[in-house]
């Protein structure tokens, strides 16, 4: 890919791997705060109000009264995965001032702070995701209070990807034939454990995912006592369920179910067996995200990022998927890569984001604290050698380069924590 005086991002996601360079062409990036919602703590007058900074109107501004302690907050209508915020100040400029971002308008996180402001136009780099956006004044820089021409929010909105959010969770059912077929065994990863009721129709297995999830898939592995006629399940009290999914044809084998549902438990209420045993699972999967804003354990949703001055970003995805070989099993990572060629050669910076793997190919749940880091290694088209990056962090899912200049093709492998590899993916744009 040809780098333009922007910054690029790439997002990574497991689908079918892709080596062939593609175009793509960057665009304008949204201000998300233009003409949204906006207090502030005062305002000099009616004609220094807070939406004069978020009008787009760079002779226009937003001015506070005297005092050191005064802020101006956004509202962007929306939950975002927030990656730059512009300030573009008058001479009542900010000496001391915090950046805070809030889901609720209530409780403020602050992800930048300085106490050594110096006017003009501060450009941050954030990654954070938020409904508020506020920049909170702590100390003048001059006899006046503060002033901005413009306030402006850039980023993406924010999206979740599902992961199984079952495993290693806690199971009840309503009955079970023996501890060897207790409902926990079918959270445990294994395809040869399982759970057994008693031989009747009237039975069910629950799953406590521990606290709110918003639900958006199941996969039950039958044994041979499989349901004939069953009903998926949510619930926010174990006491009162909403029926999500229904069928009366079941036949067995791996139903995988495509669901939209949210609650903190979810079962199967069995209604009609098969056979003449009762209902058997090996495994019961479930797929979603916690409803709060944020992403289950330590997998998933990544959210991306342009790291940069400029206002680019960049459409287009393609996407693959690579895998660690340990032992018997491996480690899925899902990379995305990306390359891409087009004319000229400017200087400019790319971010790379990837999910972070939660699955071992088998299906198992893939631990935090078995993930060593991630080797990126990247060359221009026309060199020979690579120049390489080694992240020894398995949390990390994010890496910027900057001051490129050229035709550039990226790749990406994880790494166990027993320093085996994955296959290099190559990176691909969206």
């Amino acid at each position: 890919m040809t780098f333009s005086s922007s910054s690029t991002r790439y997002f990574l996601f497991a689908v079918s791997l892709v080596t062939s360079l593609i175009s793509f062409q960057a665009v304008a990036q949204t201000n998300l705060a233009l003409n949204k919602p906006v207090i502030a703590s005062s305002s000099e007058s009616a004609t220094y109000g807070p939406n004069k900074a978020l009008d787009g109107n760079s002779y226009t501004r937003w001015a506070s009264s005297f005092s050191d302690s005064n802020w101006i907050s956004v509202d962007l209508g929306g939950t975002y995965t927030v990656d730059k915020v512009k300030l573009n100040w008058e001479t009542a400029y900010a000496k001391g001032y915090q950046l805070q971002v809030s889901l609720d308008n209530s409780n403020w996180t602050t992800v930048y702070t300085t106490t050594n402001g110096n006017g003009g136009v501060d450009e941050l780099s954030l990654s954070q995701v938020a409904r508020y956006v506020r920049m909170n004044g702590t100390k003048r820089a001059t006899e006046w209070g503060y002033s901005l021409w413009d306030f402006e929010v850039y980023g993406s909105a924010y999206t979740q990807t599902p992961t199984k959010i079952s495993y290693k969770k806690t199971a009840t059912a309503s009955t079970y034939v023996g501890a060897d077929y207790a409902p926990a065994l079918v959270l445990d990863g294994n395809s040869s454990t399982r759970w057994s009721s008693n031989h009747a129709d009237n039975n069910w297995i629950a799953i406590d995912l521990g606290s709110n999830h918003t639900i958006t898939g199941a996969k039950l592995h039958w044994e041979g006592a499989y349901g004939k006629s069953y009903q998926i399940q949510t619930s926010n009290d174990k006491s009162n369920w909403t029926t999500i999914y229904s069928t009366t044809n079941g036949d067995g084998g791996v139903d995988n179910l495509n669901l939209n549902g949210t609650g903190r438990y979810i079962r199967m209420n069995g209604i009609k067996r098969a056979t003449e045993w009762g209902y058997s699972l090996w495994e019961f999967e479930v797929f979603g995200y916690q409803s709060n804003g944020t992403s289950t354990s330590s997998s998933s949703s990544s959210s991306s990022s342009v790291r940069s001055s400029s206002s680019s970003s960049v459409s287009s995805s393609v996407s693959s998927s690579s895998s660690v070989s340990n032992s018997s099993s491996s480690v899925s990572s899902t990379n995305q890569s990306s390359s891409s060629s087009s004319g000229g050669s400017n200087v400019g910076g790319v971010t790379l984001d990837w999910y972070v793997p939660t699955e071992r190919e088998n299906g198992a749940y893939l631990e935090l604290d078995e993930i060593g880091g991630y080797e990126i290694k990247y060359k221009k088209v026309s060199d020979s050698k690579f120049t390489v990056v080694q992240i020894n962090d398995g949390s990390v899912d994010r890496y910027s380069l900057g001051n490129l200049s050229g035709t550039y093709e990226f790749y990406i492998a994880t790494i166990d924590v027993n320093g085996v590899y994955s296959e290099f993916i190559e990176v691909k744009p969206y």
